[in-house]
């Protein structure tokens, strides 16, 4: 089982191009989906012996019991989303005779109205940088914050951005984006005037290629980003529960709304 789930994240990542983050999102669902299986069923177990119902245990077992909290609808949905284009990856393969996951019902979920920022609240997360009292995570977190706003892009975006992606001089960086594409876009002013001062002082730090670096200068991780972005959030008083990266990149496509621009460039 582990060896045709490894064989299955080695041809997502290579052949479908997906993203590290989603990557490594299959993988833990994946992981842990086979964990269950082997603690209930034996480690002997194969593609081909997992039935329909063990998979509502996996669900089960999420949505009451979990492994450090209960799942909500959401959370369980994603799981059987990975193990879904697990099973039918196999089947196409031939490594399976059926899909045991063909017919099971995604976990209903509700969705909540989406969160974006109001320009004075992209202020109030600008200044909420300001409270770290290391210089340099100040400067960072705004210039971080601050390109978020500015291009809408994803966080494997800006963890994946180097330093030579980033021309303040001509106001662009240019993105790694899903697929294995790239795209330049536009900095405005205001971006420039955040990571200018960042850049600057990233010099002396410039062990790593990385744009972004954490205070030992490597490239940061994903929670990283997201942790100093809910820190910065806590520090502006702004709810905490709903700012996160992917709440900037919502607000970067309202904004573009709200001034009549064309969305069809804007990555989904």
């Amino acid at each position: 089982m582990r060896r045709a789930a490894q064989r299955f994240i080695n041809y997502i990542k290579s052949e479908r191009g997906m993203s590290p983050a989603t990557v490594h999102s299959y993988r833990e669902d994946l992981r842990k989906f086979i964990e269950f299986l082997e603690n209930h069923w034996g480690r002997c177990l194969l593609p081909g012996d997992v039935t329909p119902e063990m998979i509502l245990a996996f669900l089960d077992f999420l949505a009451n019991t979990g492994y450090q909290k209960k799942n909500g609808p959401a959370s369980r949905a994603r799981r059987l989303v990975a193990i879904r284009s697990f099973f039918r990856y196999l089947l196409r393969h031939g490594l399976v005779a059926r899909d045991p996951a063909a017919d099971i019902r995604t976990p209903k979920v509700t969705h909540a109205e989406p969160y974006y920022l109001q320009d004075d609240e992209y202020l109030a997360l600008l200044k909420g940088a300001a409270h770290h009292p290391n210089p340099f995570i100040v400067l960072r977190d705004q210039a971080l914050i601050a390109t978020f706003l500015g291009t809408g892009a994803r966080v494997s975006e800006l963890i994946n951005a180097d330093r030579k992606d980033v021309d303040v001089h001509a106001k662009r960086i240019r993105l790694h984006r899903k697929g294995g594409d790239t795209q330049t876009l536009p900095l405005s002013d205001g971006v420039i005037s955040y990571l200018q001062p960042y850049l600057k002082e990233r010099r002396h730090r410039a062990h790593c290629r990385a744009a972004f670096l954490s205070v030992r200068g490597q490239r940061l991780t994903q929670q990283a980003i997201s942790s100093a972005v809910q820190r910065c959030a806590v520090a502006a008083r702004l709810p905490k529960s709903k700012i996160t990266p992917h709440t900037l990149r919502l607000s970067f496509a309202c904004s573009l709304l709200a001034h009549g621009e064309n969305l069809q460039t804007f990555r989904v």
